[in-house]
């Protein structure tokens, strides 16, 4: 279990990154913004960083599981932070960044990006699905930063794109990369709650 202050700089953290729109629809996405931050997340905490897009993995859009090849992949970019030994065994753990649309903005009571903790809840698009796996994946690392230990398997995290309209095209763009693991642990989900 996560002590008084991890929990609370999750909760920050899932915060922050609630306010940056990322929606992604079937034409396309707006992944940018928040995979920069999560970038500089990654690097804060001592990671070595890793970002691409799409149009730097030949055959992404020929390949037979890419949803969508028609769809406007530019300036949305995959990030990749590696932690512990570079020639150990890995564990890919991975959140996208990808949020559905905001849709008619008259039926919502509240800003769909508003970021705020209410009743125990985070409040705004994308916070159980799946900003709490990027603010989970920033609190990881940066608690194992201060734990100081040296790491004797690898960890990648991993925060792709294009998971609400593309389904597997964020881990087609990981394969393609070259990314090797020997597990994976995806954190996605809904109906999160603040424990």
């Amino acid at each position: 279990m996560l002590d008084r202050g991890c929990r609370q700089e999750l909760v920050e953290r899932l915060c922050e990154l609630v306010r940056i729109p990322s929606c992604s629809d079937p034409a396309g996405g707006r992944e940018h913004d928040v995979q920069q931050v999560v970038a500089g997340g990654m690097r804060a905490a001592g990671a070595s960083v890793r970002m691409f897009e799409p149009s730097e993995c030949p055959g992404f859009l020929e390949h037979a599981l890419c949803a969508g090849p028609g769809r406007q992949y530019s300036g949305r970019p995959t990030v990749i932070g590696q932690v512990g030994p570079d020639d150990a065994p890995a564990l890919l753990v991975l959140a996208h960044s990808d949020t559905v649309p905001v849709g008619d903005r008259s039926q919502w009571t509240f800003d769909p990006f508003l970021g705020e903790v209410r009743a125990d809840k985070v409040l705004g698009r994308g916070a159980c699905d799946d900003k709490w796996g990027l603010a989970s994946m920033l609190t990881i690392l940066r608690v194992l930063r201060d734990a100081g230990a040296p790491l004797r398997k690898k960890l990648i995290f991993a925060s792709t794109i294009d998971e609400e309209h593309g389904v597997g095209n964020g881990t087609l763009l990981l394969h393609l990369a070259g990314v090797k693991a020997e597990a994976a642990l995806y954190l996605d989900g809904q109906a999160g709650r603040i424990c």
